[in-house]
């Protein structure tokens, strides 16, 4: 039982080491290529990997906090507590 907490434990980590690599890998990719001024390669191909990488990034962080932390349930503050 230990055995298959520890190994979904890895698997889990490694899923989750790669689902934020893949989008910062993106993002990275387009700032090369926007930088890189090549004739229209910069605005056809770098802009919109700027674009989608940031917006993963988002995603995927947002993901990653659901799933280590857990949703975060509204209301938690008591209205009537004074601080």
């Amino acid at each position: 039982m230990v055995k298959k907490i520890k190994n979904s434990q890895v698997w889990l980590s490694i899923i989750l080491f790669f689902r934020l690599l893949i989008p910062i890998v993106l993002l990275v990719c387009g700032v090369i290529i926007f930088v890189a001024q090549i004739s229209a390669l910069n605005l056809l191909l770098g802009l919109p990997l700027i674009v989608i990488g940031a917006v993963l990034v988002i995603y995927s962080y947002d993901e990653i906090v659901r799933i280590r932390i857990g949703d975060i349930p509204p209301g938690d503050i008591d209205e009537e507590q004074e601080y």
